[in-house]
């Protein structure tokens, strides 16, 4: 029976644990939590699934339970995008493979930082052509094999 005071119903709970739950195989996928949340696969059920997940208290209920797991686990996105610049900045220096990023990425995946959860959009960064040469250039730089020989 829906809640219109502006509390989420048990489904629409469920739905939205299932969908933002790190471990879940519906993470991140709205229409397979709605249908394990237990909403009914009738004809028409995924524009059901979108008008449910459009609703306000559903987008506050995500928003709340994305900021509760972030507290809880003290990962944030400036967090991950220190690590980033660091995990760089190192394998410039020493010349170490791409395994240290792929790792933060690894980790900024699992907390859902790789996708936009934010309701307000952002607008991204423009670079200029001179920037994104230079990146170019370290990404080449940074996936070029190393070859170590065994003087011992």
């Amino acid at each position: 029976m829906p809640i219109t005071n502006g509390k989420l119903t048990a489904r629409e709970a469920a739905a939205i644990r299932y969908y933002t739950d790190p471990t879940s195989n519906t993470r991140n996928k709205w229409g397979e939590s709605y249908i394990k949340a237990g909403y009914s696969e009738c004809s028409g059920w995924a524009n059901n699934a979108s008008k449910v997940y459009k609703k306000d208290r559903v987008q506050a209920g995500i928003k709340a339970e994305i900021e509760r797991m972030t507290d809880k686990s003290d990962w944030s996105v400036d967090r991950a995008k220190q690590m980033l610049l660091e995990t760089r900045e190192r394998a410039i220096t020493q010349g170490t493979s791409s395994v240290e990023v792929s790792a933060v990425i690894a980790i900024n995946r699992m907390y859902g930082l790789d996708k936009d959860a934010s309701l307000d959009k952002q607008e991204a960064e423009a670079l200029t052509p001179d920037e994104l040469e230079t990146l170019r250039k370290q990404a080449i730089e940074l996936t070029k094999p190393t070859i170590k020989l065994n003087t011992a």
